[in-house]
This record gives C-alpha cells, structure tokens and sequence, in this order.
C-alpha cells in the first residue's frame, strides 16, 4: 500500500512538472553588446527574432539592429549621418532618428543603413520617430513658435508627407510614444502639467489618461490590444501604471516595497519596465511583478532596465540594458524565457506513461 501511495505520489509529480514547464521555464540572458562598440549600448525594441537599439562607436551612438546575438549586429547609421538611434522595431523595420547634415530628423529603416527614410515634415525644425505597428510609425517633430521650439505628437505612414498631427487642442506640447492598429499613446502638456494620454489616430480624438486630478506628471509610453502602460508621479515619486483606455481605469503597478517605477511597454498581457534599478515584468497587478535583474550573472551587474517585450507561441522576449560592475558602462540585454519543444514535453510524458505501465505491474505483484 505504501508503495502504491508514493507511486501515485510520483506520478502527480511528474504530471504537475508537464503542466508547470512553461511557467517554470528559466530565463536565459544576452549580452548584446556589439564587437567595436567602446562604451554603452542599449536594447529599445523587440519584434520576432529581431531587437532594435543603439549602440556608441566612438564619440556617437549608432541605431542598429541585432538577431539575438552581439555578432548579429546590424550597423543602421545612415551615410553621412553624425548619430543616430532606433527605438523601435516592427516586421523588419526600425525607427528612430539620425543627425544628418538637415538636423536632427525622425526616419525609417528597413534592416539596412541604406534604406533610411527621413520622415521629417516639412517646416519643422527636429523629430524623432519612438514607435512602430504595421505600417504605422510615431514620434513627434518641433516646430518654432513665440516661445521657442515646440513639440507636437505625430505619426506617419512611411514618409515625411504622410505626417499627421496629434497636438491636442489647448495643449502646449505633446509626444506619442507607442502605437497599435489603431492607438497612439503619449502625453501633452495640459496647463502646467504633463497628462498621459491616447489618440485614435486625429488630435481631437485625445483621451486625457491622467488617474487623479493631484497628479501633476504622467506618461503613456505603449499600447496594446486596448491595454496602455507608462507611469505617473504619486507622491514625488514615479509609480508604474496599467490603463484601459480611460483615466478611471489605472491600475498602480508599483510593486511593494519599491520607491519607483516605470512601466514601458506592454504585450499580450505582460507590462516590462523597471522597479528601484531592477529589470521586470508584471501581468496586470503590482503583486505579479518578477524581478528580471534578478537572472543576470551574480556579481556582474549594478542595475537594469527593461525597455520593451514580446511574446509569441509561449515565448517571451525582453530587451533593455544592464550596468557592468567591471566597466561601469551599461551594455544591451536580452532576457528570454523559451517554452521547451514538444520533443520535451513528449520524453516527460514518456516518463509518464511508463510509470503508470510500472504501477500495473506492482498491483499486480
């Protein structure tokens, strides 16, 4: 009898393990850092099997591109281009900006320095181009005014002529920082204050996201699939947040114990950013944060950061950016969390079945 109940025990184990493998598949961690590059680097967007990001060669930051790997690097720095950086990444296309002999102007890559496009629109002065969904590209761009240089939010169809743009009425300045089918995110300048917010593609169709009326600073910086996430500042300290769609909706992320946070891009229910200097990941609600800093090499890291996340068949993809304790330059950093193949899942149930085949026996003895 008691072998029958620590078979039985046995056999429960290794189902639980079968179902558990994907929640208790390990994170694996890359340092993306590129051959050549003598000081910083940084991961800023994750699409597939491609990261966007930027990376300093010399004394100027390159936009680049890597497949996984530091020796997959991708140098994206237009001909003739002083700087540049790439912020996003969608389908084989990166966004970003170059310093080019016209200014500083948001533009479009495809995979290559050659395929640059300068979105700049016409009559402004700067632009930056933050994020990209389909064939959908925002930022914002400065134009002169009384008072100086201000920002409008924007967003583009893949050149400068397809500008649009989002400045809110009564807004001073805005910002889009990340776009989905048919969703912009940002902030404006509403008074003295910096609201979160979200168009639908027009600057009346703004929805101020700011959660409280005493919140003098907040931020949307991504949107998927009707979930928006960025931050706000609660008590002088900024706290991660999760919204759907309206102001009333926020949900404070800041896990407990922490002083701040930051929420900087959401995917399929999972919201990346940081937590007092660590690396994280939550699934809607402060209680669900898991510490990414946590899997990096003990010892060789001060702090991270993470910048954005993709999921896709179970798989979950983070990229950032990670201080070296030996160098004290912050290096690009891609965590992933791989689903084991059905091969895997397979040879377990094996086990399985051959246990149970094993108890037969034994009731039978």
């Amino acid at each position: 009898m008691v072998k029958g109940i620590l078979l039985r025990g046995a056999v429960c184990l290794i189902l639980l393990t079968a179902l558990e493998m994907p929640a208790l598949a390990g994170w694996v961690v890359a340092d993306l850092s590129p051959a050549g590059s003598n000081s910083w680097s940084y991961a800023s967007g994750v699409y597939g099997g491609q990261q966007a990001g930027y990376a300093w060669f010399g004394s100027s930051p390159h936009a680049g591109m890597w497949s996984g790997t530091a020796s997959s690097w991708v140098d994206l720095n237009p001909a003739g281009a002083t700087e540049s950086m790439s912020y996003g990444i969608y389908a084989g296309q990166q966004v970003g900006y170059a310093i080019v002999p016209a200014g500083c102007d948001a533009g479009l890559w495809n995979g290559t320095a050659r395929s640059w496009v300068d979105l700049s629109p016409t009559g402004s002065c700067e632009s930056e181009a933050y994020g990209i969904y389909a064939s959908q590209q925002v930022g914002d761009a400065y134009f002169p005014s009384p008072t100086g240089r201000l920002s409008h939010a924007g967003m583009w169809t893949g050149t400068a002529k397809s500008w649009v743009d989002l400045n809110p009425a009564g807004a001073t300045q805005s910002c889009a920082l990340g776009n989905y089918a048919y969703q912009q995110v940002g902030w404006a300048d509403i008074g003295d204050n910096q609201h979160a917010g979200l168009w639908t593609g027009s600057s009346r169709s703004w929805v101020d996201l700011n959660p409280y009326w005493w919140v003098h600073s907040s931020a949307a910086t991504a949107v998927y699939a009707g979930q928006q996430v960025g931050y706000a500042d609660i008590g002088n300290y900024y706290h991660a947040g999760l919204w759907s769609g309206t102001a009333s909706s926020w949900v404070d992320l800041n896990p407990t114990g922490a002083c701040e946070s930051e929420a900087l891009d959401v995917c399929a229910g999972l919201q990346a950013g940081w937590a007092d200097a660590d690396a994280g990941l939550w699934t809607g609600t402060a209680s669900s944060w898991v510490n990414l800093g946590s899997f990096l090499p003990a010892g060789a890291y001060t702090f991270s950061y993470a910048n954005a996340v993709y999921t896709s068949g179970g798989n979950t993809y983070v990229v950032g950016y990670a201080r070296s304790s030996s160098t004290g330059l912050d290096d690009a950093v891609l965590w992933e969390n791989i689903v084991p193949e059905p091969s895997s899942l397979l040879a377990l149930l094996c086990g399985v079945g051959g246990a149970l085949g094993l108890a037969r026996r034994w009731r039978r003895d």
